[in-house]
């Protein structure tokens, strides 16, 4: 029961941190939303259905619109800590067995050196002949304290986006300042914000009414 709990907990947390940062991106990327949405109508018959688990492969841009969320989101800066079990040297640095160490998640996240203009909201980073690294390899920690839930956390994030991007316009809202403010603690949440959300179509309203 403890351990449900726990899973249940963990993953509420994330995924509303995560959902989050999706709905901010998209009011401050406009541009990315329409090319999603674009591709979606593409695949779903202009949205005569929603998108499912088996589109994934049909849906590149909303792959990579994804994994750039779990990468700007940033919602576990700081993961979790890790044991050294032995001796370890690392560029220089003595890491005694033992010892306590976090990896700062938030850091290889906005590492100009792997995603140029990190601050950037920028799917395409993912696609081409030059893809720049996948953030699933860190963003849901390592080893043997890598997240439990990371393939649900990933789907769900996926199908919310793909179905929202489905009927749903995010729009900034008027007189509103957007950027990167985020909450301090082992999970970033966005500080508050404000959208306009709206029904793309009558053909939209009747899927989510269906729904």
């Amino acid at each position: 029961m403890f351990t449900m709990g726990d899973l249940f907990g963990a993953g509420l947390h994330t995924m509303s941190s995560g959902i989050s940062s999706f709905f901010l991106a998209m009011a401050m990327n406009p541009v990315a939303q329409k090319r999603a949405q674009a591709e979606i109508d593409l695949v779903c018959s202009n949205s005569q259905r929603l998108p499912g688990f088996a589109d994934r492969s049909a849906l590149p841009y909303v792959e990579a619109l994804v994994r750039e969320v779990l990468r700007w989101g940033a919602i576990t800066p700081l993961g979790l800590p890790h044991r050294f079990t032995e001796d370890e040297t690392y560029k220089g640095l003595m890491i005694q067995k033992n010892m306590h160490v976090f990896a700062n998640i938030g850091a290889i996240s906005f590492d100009p050196e792997s995603y140029p203009e990190p601050e950037v909201f920028r799917p395409e980073r993912y696609l081409g002949a030059n893809p720049q690294p996948d953030p699933r390899k860190f963003v849901f920690g390592y080893g043997r304290r890598l997240c439990p839930g990371n393939a649900l956390a990933e789907q769900t994030m996926f199908i919310v986006i793909a179905s929202t991007l489905a009927t749903f316009d995010i729009c900034a809202r008027e007189g509103e300042q957007y950027g990167i403010a985020r909450t301090d603690g082992v999970i970033a949440h966005n500080k508050p914000f404000h959208v306009d959300i709206i029904v793309r179509s009558p053909v939209a309203k009747d899927l989510i009414l269906a729904v």
